[in-house]
């Protein structure tokens, strides 16, 4: 394996693992943010949705600074997670 296609390999690691832990804690998040919107805290849940949203931008912007395998693995574990999430937990619809 040369050193561009290691690093490539590594960067796309890390930027998959990022993004599986970032899905879950977004998309584990909602269900609390839905509880808090239903039970009339709309400050608190309006505070954890720009939270989430900010977070998960925050980290896929990162992910996009240390190259494009990072990024594009970053992205495929957000999905994997939300995949995962509803399969585990059942669609809502």
């Amino acid at each position: 394996m040369t050193a561009l296609t290691s690093n490539a390999a590594v960067t796309a690691t890390v930027g998959l693992v990022a993004g599986l832990a970032l899905g879950v804690l977004h998309f584990a998040s909602l269900s609390w943010n839905a509880q808090l919107f239903v039970s009339g805290s709309f400050g608190a849940a309006i505070a954890l949705q720009a939270a989430r949203v900010g977070l998960a931008a925050l980290v896929l912007i990162l992910l996009f600074r240390v190259g494009p395998f990072a990024a594009l693995a970053g992205a495929l574990g957000f999905l994997v997670a939300r995949a995962i999430l509803i399969w585990r937990h059942g669609d809502p619809q």
